[in-house]
């Protein structure tokens, strides 16, 4: 986070119950839906336009031809709205920064495609260490009623636990790392034609506050392997190792040969180190022939195979270099929700633009309190998804009316922004003397999902409850729908 040490002096004084008179209810919203003003692209998973290698050749890209979206923090819910005002009262631009939340991690993949996640892992071997936090604390003292937090008690058991940061924020829609893999794992096994998922995991040992997080070492780097281990079967991780083959180190095998063929790997989960400096050495001390994450070093290190450079207006040159040797690359498209505050895409379009193959952002579908800014790449098909046709036909209480054919033909077109939406038509109809042809309807609408899950969201969605009310309710006198899955 970057509040650094701010956060230990405001935790003392808001322990001291300085800020329980003045912190407030605040507005910020835990979960922020799509917005029609959204671009119209409706997948996240690109081929790149490099393919002239054997495999692309045969219509297998290469792992480092794709080109993947994801989320940043990819567990993360913003914080409730007393400790986002109480952080917002030490640090007002770290509560900014955090205020935005993903969806959990099934529906990230099954509703919007995504195909790579970062988790921030604590060490917790006792179990108990994050189970009460101050914030929520210092709630209670102040007689403020907060969301539910760890109902089912899941942080009193020891194991490696999923937050951003001790103490405040802390809020995640998995609480643990075994849960969160078994999540993508469950995914995973219902979609076994899957492009490889991408795992960033991030091993934090930081507070700023007065808990004292255990530090990474080797023993938690062998906890950290167990507990992957325990989800994902050895044969589904595509490692370090796998890459390598015969060659002498990873990054021979990188710049001589290539990352693997997509083909190849599909139903597999790929493991990346977050971290860089100490933290990174230690783990590759602490590991060998074994080790199941990749990791971020220089271009020249032996284990050179994947970089993290997440400015791309900074790093603009260094990553277009990196993927043209072959390097797999993960960038951000956007940092401390100013992009989307802001409706700002330069730095979207920028990440796109250069190669990198892993894009994440906080905004994979807008935030309707900042703007229409969200980041979508055009799709590639994945053979285990079944596509759901949604076919929803009108009959006007004024028959003809071509206002209110046009009314509802433009306000269906605007559903194509709502997050697992991949086509939208709509049109009116065309007249015929057959008697087959029923041509008595007034508008037709087909809307194709990527999923059963896709659909149901979207009925649920606020812009098509929104529609339905103020539009078709008052100017449609019967509706026929039609669903089926091909």
């Amino acid at each position: 986070m970057a509040a650094g040490k701010a956060w230990i002096a405001g935790a003392a004084v808001i322990a001291l119950g300085g800020l329980i008179g003045t912190v407030a209810w605040g507005q910020a919203g835990a979960e922020a839906a799509a917005t029609a003003g959204a671009p119209s692209a409706t997948a996240t998973v690109a081929v790149l336009e490099t393919g002239t290698r054997e495999d692309a050749a045969r219509g297998e890209p290469r792992i480092t031809e794709l080109q993947l979206l994801g989320t940043h923090n990819s567990y993360h819910l913003a914080p409730d709205p007393f400790s986002l005002d109480a952080i917002a009262a030490v640090t007002p631009d770290e509560a900014r920064a955090i205020d935005c939340s993903q969806r959990p991690l099934a529906e990230q993949l099954d509703l919007l495609g995504l195909r790579h996640f970062e988790l921030d892992c604590y060490l917790d071997p006792e179990g108990g260490l994050f189970s009460d936090p101050l914030v929520l604390r210092l709630a209670r003292a102040a007689g403020r009623d907060v969301p539910p937090f760890d109902p089912d008690g899941v942080l009193e058991a020891p194991g490696i636990k999923v937050l951003h940061s001790p103490d405040f924020d802390v809020r995640t829609t998995q609480y643990t790392l075994q849960g969160a893999l078994a999540e993508i794992k469950a995914w995973s096994d219902r979609h076994p034609g899957h492009v490889p998922l991408f795992l960033l995991l991030e091993l934090k040992g930081d507070s700023f506050s007065p808990l004292r997080p255990v530090p990474w070492g080797p023993e938690g780097f062998a906890e950290l392997h167990r507990t992957i281990l325990d989800v994902w079967p050895r044969p589904r991780i595509l490692t370090p190792l796998d890459v390598q083959g015969d060659a002498p180190t990873l990054r021979e095998a990188v710049v001589g040969k290539g990352w693997p063929s997509v083909a190849a790997h599909r139903g597999k989960v790929v493991l990346l180190l977050d971290n860089e400096g100490g933290l990174r050495d230690r783990y590759l001390e602490a590991t060998s022939a074994e080790r199941l994450l990749f990791v971020s070093v220089d271009r020249g290190h032996p284990a050179a195979a994947w970089m993290k450079r997440n400015d791309p207006v900074a790093q603009e040159q260094e990553i277009r270099g990196l993927v043209r040797d072959g390097f797999l690359v993960r960038t951000r498209a956007d940092s401390g929700t100013r992009e989307a505050r802001a409706n700002d895409g330069r730095r979207r379009d920028l990440a796109i633009d250069t190669g990198a193959q892993l894009i994440s952002t906080d905004f994979p579908e807008a935030d309707r309190r900042f703007s229409p800014y969200c980041v979508r790449l055009p799709p590639l098909p994945e053979p285990a998804i079944r596509r759901v046709q949604h076919v929803v036909v009108c009959w006007l209480k004024q028959p003809g009316d071509a206002a209110a054919r046009r009314r509802i033909i433009e306000a269906s077109q605007a559903f194509a922004a709502i997050p697992g939406v991949l086509e939208v038509s709509a049109g009116e109809p065309i007249e015929s003397d057959r008697p087959i042809v029923d041509d008595s309807f007034d508008v037709a609408i087909t809307i194709e999902f990527a999923s059963q899950a896709a659909l149901d969201a979207y009925l649920a969605h606020p812009d098509h409850r929104r529609a339905n009310a103020e539009i078709l309710a008052p100017l449609v006198k019967k509706v026929v729908v039609y669903d089926f899955q091909e």
